[in-house]
């Protein structure tokens, strides 16, 4: 059986009006989220990260996590880990903001912090520390990958 001209070309219509359609409906129900609530004013305000990023730099090891046994364990610099300070912990989850946290650290000499693993959801984060030791501020990002 042979399809003849015009039904070729009226089914070749058909299937794209439903793939134009489909991608239509698609693009409308997409959600884009930005990186902050607040990006624009966040971002004018940069420099500052900036800075404490640079000072972080200057140090011989980074405040970091390390992901050990179903826990986030802090890793405190030598220079740093004789006196208490106070730290933000923004875990940045790209994939969904409904996964985002962030987390007050209050480091004291000595004791160990941690946060357990279960707290997060499976994703990939990017780590924003930000804490200030002896009146200067420090920035620091890691990437981490909880299953």
């Amino acid at each position: 059986m042979s399809i003849s001209w015009g039904n070729r070309i009226l089914l070749t219509l058909i299937v794209f009006v439903s793939l134009m359609g489909t991608l239509a409906y698609k693009a409308i129900n997409t959600t884009y989220e930005l990186v902050s609530p607040e990006y624009y004013k966040d971002e004018l305000a940069y420099q500052k990260t900036i800075d404490a990023n640079n000072n972080s730099n200057q140090l011989t090891e980074k405040l970091h996590f390390n992901l050990t046994d179903g826990a986030l364990q802090l890793v405190v610099p030598s220079e740093q880990s004789d006196k208490a300070f106070t730290a933000t912990a923004y875990f940045y989850c790209a994939d969904h903001t409904a996964f985002d946290k962030t987390v007050t650290i209050n480091y004291q000499p000595g004791q160990p912090f941690s946060i357990p693993a279960t707290e997060l959801k499976g994703s990939s984060y990017t780590v924003k520390l930000n804490w200030t030791f002896n009146n200067t501020a420090y920035y620091n990002e890691q990437q981490i990958r909880i299953r």
